[in-house]
């Protein structure tokens, strides 16, 4: 009896599975928990990145605000747009936009602008053009200051029968950007000759970091989450300034030292080849060049480049400093005056290329 009476009732199912079932059961749910917080949190901290990011895209493209601020000239930043290569590019489709506003010390300038779907310079159309005549450059080939069909790019399209500008200049490029925009440009047939101006903004210091460490840090993190999560993307953005440069040196640190601007030159003539064209080193001149017979170290690289690879220099410094009338609009930019002396040195140049 006592042995009875101390029995348990059976019950259907073992007390041990049960147990072991409850638990796999809480250990499920605490799992989809946790994942549905994680999911909700990613979320939100995605959304408030692309908030972020829809102000602040990249350190290059807010750096070029900042310089537009400090040189007088913001609204020139209205005509450009974000790039994941180039950091900024020309916004295409520009229907005659009016800009004004000075550079340094310079007198109130003021011009329109209009681009192509490319977001290249607009200018005249050549529909029976058998040839076309490639300008890559920063602002001075673009023509601030000047109207389109002021441009030297569309002064030289009018002197030749059947041959094309496509002014793909953009302001605030170096030779850096201007490489990439030719590796990267899609062309219904190559450029019979490819001209070639870059130098003021190559050897400005922004961040103390170059053009070429910034693209470097962007291919690191080029990777599938990069590309589609404004979040990692903003993670990138502030992780810092990357590698500790020495001391003092912070603020000298040119966009593009002397190597890598001879560097970027010799892979565009190489890459300009590569698709048959033959490329044109022009050399820009600085206003306050006119009272002296000083060079820039980047005028003094692109000439040794230009021999090294036998291609054509046009040296434009000397031939401004023969004229009498004003060719600049302010310290770099040229003026109408100066964009026709610049057309007709290099129409013999072009002439003959197209003529090969």
């Amino acid at each position: 009896m006592g042995e009875a009476s101390g029995r348990m009732p059976r019950s259907n199912g073992s007390p041990t599975a049960a147990s072991e079932g409850g638990g796999a059961i809480s250990l499920r749910r605490k799992s989809l928990f946790a994942f549905v917080v994680l999911v909700s949190v990613w979320a939100f901290a995605e959304g408030a990145a692309r908030l972020w990011l829809a102000v602040d895209e990249s350190d290059r493209w807010t750096a070029l605000g900042d310089v537009l601020v400090a040189a007088g000239f913001e609204q020139l930043q209205t005509i450009l747009e974000p790039d994941e290569q180039r950091f900024w590019r020309a916004r295409p489709d520009l229907d005659t936009q009016r800009l004004t506003g000075s550079l340094g010390n310079s007198r109130p300038i003021a011009f329109t602008v209009s681009t192509n779907e490319l977001g290249h310079r607009a200018m005249s159309r050549v529909p029976d053009a058998t040839q076309d005549v490639l300008f890559l450059g920063d602002s001075c080939t673009f023509g601030v200051g000047v109207e389109g069909d002021e441009t030297f790019a569309a002064l030289l399209q009018g002197r030749f029968a059947r041959a094309r500008s496509i002014n793909a200049a953009v302001p605030g490029y170096t030779a850096y950007q201007g490489r990439v925009t030719l590796e990267t440009l899609h062309f219904d047939r190559p450029p019979s000759a490819v001209v070639v101006s870059f130098m003021f903004n190559d050897d400005l210091p922004w961040d103390g970091r170059s053009d070429l460490e910034h693209a470097r840090d962007r291919a690191r993190f080029d990777n599938w989450l990069l590309r589609h999560s404004s979040l990692v993307q903003m993670l990138v953005a502030l992780r810092g300034p990357g590698a500790a440069l020495e001391p003092g040196t912070a603020h000298r640190r040119p966009r593009l030292n002397d190597a890598e601007y001879a560097s970027e030159l010799g892979q565009i003539v190489d890459h300009a080849r590569s698709l048959g064209a033959e490329v044109i080193l022009m050399a820009w001149p600085i206003a306050r060049q006119m009272a002296n017979d000083r060079v820039t170290r980047k005028q003094i690289v692109m000439s040794r480049v230009a021999k090294a690879k036998g291609v054509p220099f046009v040296d434009l410094i000397p031939h401004f400093r023969k004229q009498e009338a004003p060719m600049f609009v302010d310290a770099v930019h040229a003026n109408v005056a100066g964009n026709r002396l610049v057309a007709d040195l290099l129409e013999p140049e072009i002439r003959g290329l197209l003529s090969r």
